[in-house]
């Protein structure tokens, strides 16, 4: 009795620790997804709503994944670090480094043309990166479930 309960905490520990590893995997290909939204976003409110960015910001705060960096440069704002440095200073700290570089790399500054343009280059680099990511999580995610359930039927047998 002793034995099989082990056996059972030990698949249980396995398939929990997996869980919360792969939700935090699905998390950064989520954020990745949603950076590329919001820039397609952010491009049609400046183009059609003729919005200013720190209110387009403050409607795009309560996103799931991107939110928080919204807040974050609106409250940087606040404290009168003008948008680009703000934007710079939050987006430089996503990981992965390539995300971060898309995103410091936007011109918010310019003419509508220039900043449309900045925004749709950002748009299409975060859904290429997406892609990319999503594959190479693919592959890991096999790798991984294949790994914690063969450890976790190691650890079954030498209990039995």
């Amino acid at each position: 009795m002793n034995k099989a309960a082990g056996a059972v905490l030990i698949l249980a520990a396995a398939v929990i620790s997996l869980a919360f590893y792969l939700q935090k995997r699905r998390l950064g290909i989520e954020l990745l997804l949603e950076l590329s939204r919001d820039m397609d976003h952010i491009a049609a409110a400046i183009r059609w709503k003729k919005q200013p960015i720190p209110e387009i910001l403050d409607a795009f705060s309560a996103q799931p994944y991107s939110g928080e960096y919204y807040k974050r440069i609106l409250d940087m704002m606040q404290s009168n670090i003008p948008l680009h440095t703000a934007w710079n200073l939050v987006f430089s700290q996503v990981q992965p480094k390539s995300v971060a570089s898309v995103m410091c790399g936007i011109s918010l500054s310019g003419d509508e043309t220039a900043v449309l343009g900045s925004l749709g280059c950002a748009s299409e680099s975060l859904r290429e990166i997406y892609l990319s990511q999503k594959a190479v999580q693919r592959e890991k995610t096999k790798i991984c479930i294949a790994s914690v359930l063969s450890a976790a039927g190691m650890l079954i047998i030498l209990l039995i």
